[in-house]
């Protein structure tokens, strides 16, 4: 949809920028708004949108108001997730991650608070917020400046209990039971390559041992280097997710990546 709203005039915008304004007279938890804005900052950073949206439905308005929820089987006004959203209002939540192999499913949630970055870990937060349970905190603690922003890529290891953080070139290797994210980086890019995407194989939840964590032993990373000679310049990466080694290298194989996908022969 974004997408269409700005062609006509795309090539006008990403040479001159623009000021626009956009009203939506339906719009839900605001996501179209929100799209883009960010598609218009994507095409030029002279872009200038102002945001206009009504909706009847007080609870998907509530949703486009705030700045962070995670709701499961209750209503947005009541307990307890009122809770949840009372004590993120007003911070910026930069990232939402979860570790299966926990009991009951603990979230852990990076913010900033003022000109700090935070991370809170809530003990089964799924199962607390849809029983009614109300939000058990587990920790709350300041992270390594620095490492962790907007565009940073997590992804969560549940077989070594452990998230991987993309920062620019470099991957962190930041266990749960840690109290902070190491200093030096787990695995380094050649310099130039920018980190779009982690992923590793994982089990189909069809499958009967789908929860078999095992198979998370590799670490896929597609990079991008804006400076690589030729036509494709974005990159696979496969290592080693216990020590760090590089398994394998596909230079050069596509366009900046976007997603990334593994198919099973």
């Amino acid at each position: 949809m974004t997408e269409l709203l700005i062609a006509p005039e795309k090539e006008q915008i990403a040479a001159d920028g623009c000021t626009k304004t956009a009203y939506d007279m339906a719009m839900g938890t605001s996501q179209m708004l929100g799209c883009l804005t960010e598609r218009l900052q994507d095409v030029s950073k002279d872009a200038t949108l102002t945001c206009f949206g009504q909706e009847f439905n007080p609870e998907t308005y509530a949703i486009a108001k705030a700045d962070m929820l995670i709701i499961g089987g209750t209503s947005l006004v009541v307990y307890p997730a009122a809770g949840m959203i009372d004590y993120f209002k007003g911070k910026y939540v930069l990232k939402i991650f979860q570790n299966e192999k926990s009991d009951g499913n603990d979230v852990f949630v990076v913010y900033r608070d003022g000109g700090q970055t935070k991370v809170v870990g809530v003990h089964s937060a799924m199962l607390n917020l849809s029983t009614g349970s109300g939000l058990w905190v587990l920790f709350e603690r300041p992270l390594r400046e620095g490492i962790i922003a907007e565009e940073s890529q997590i992804l969560p290891n549940d077989y070594y209990s452990c998230a991987f953080v993309s920062h620019k070139n470099e991957v962190y290797k930041w266990f749960y039971t840690q109290l902070d994210l190491d200093g030096m980086p787990f695995i380094k890019l050649p310099e130039g390559e920018e980190i779009r995407c982690l992923n590793h194989y994982q089990k189909s939840r069809n499958d009967s041992n789908y929860q078999d964590y095992s198979v998370q032993k590799e670490i896929y990373i597609a990079s991008y280097n804006p400076n690589r000679e030729g036509e494709f310049k974005g990159s696979l990466w496969v290592y080693n997710a216990d020590t760090g080694e590089l398994i394998n290298k596909y230079e050069g194989i596509s366009y900046e990546p976007v997603d990334m996908f593994y198919k099973i022969k």
